[in-house]
């Protein structure tokens, strides 16, 4: 009989725990850089730049995007040499689920022994503000 309960118990313990954490992705919101003047973006995929005045679809084709700070504005050049300027926040979103960009020259470990720079591959919606 102590077996037969053992045995049950574990069971029981083994569907309680296989539960999933949660039924939806969750928000996640990281600081990727704080002080730069300047952020080189390649486009893995479609992606989608808004702000309060301007809208522009980046195509796999366009390849890259060079974001810097000019006079207290956000300024873009794309890869056509086009340039877009916005004052306070740039939105940039995929038009695939899983679109990804990655970002050129990301440092790592700040002040430490093993401080670096790398490029980092990101999914999902990236805001750029000026600080």
């Amino acid at each position: 009989m102590k077996k037969f309960f053992l045995f049950l118990f574990l069971i029981n313990l083994q569907t309680i725990s296989s539960q999933p954490l949660y039924q939806s992705e969750p928000t996640v919101r990281v600081r990727i850089l704080n002080n730069t003047d300047t952020l080189k973006i390649l486009f893995n995929d479609h992606w989608l730049m808004t702000s309060e005045s301007i809208s522009k679809q980046f195509l796999l084709e366009d390849g890259k995007a060079v974001f810097t700070i000019e006079s207290n504005k956000i300024k873009l050049a794309d890869s056509h040499g086009e340039s877009f300027i916005s004052d306070n926040e740039l939105v940039l979103v995929s038009s695939n689920e899983d679109g990804t960009l990655t970002i050129k020259n990301i440092p790592f470990g700040v002040g430490w022994w093993w401080e670096g720079k790398e490029d980092r591959i990101y999914e999902g919606e990236l805001h750029i503000y000026k600080t």
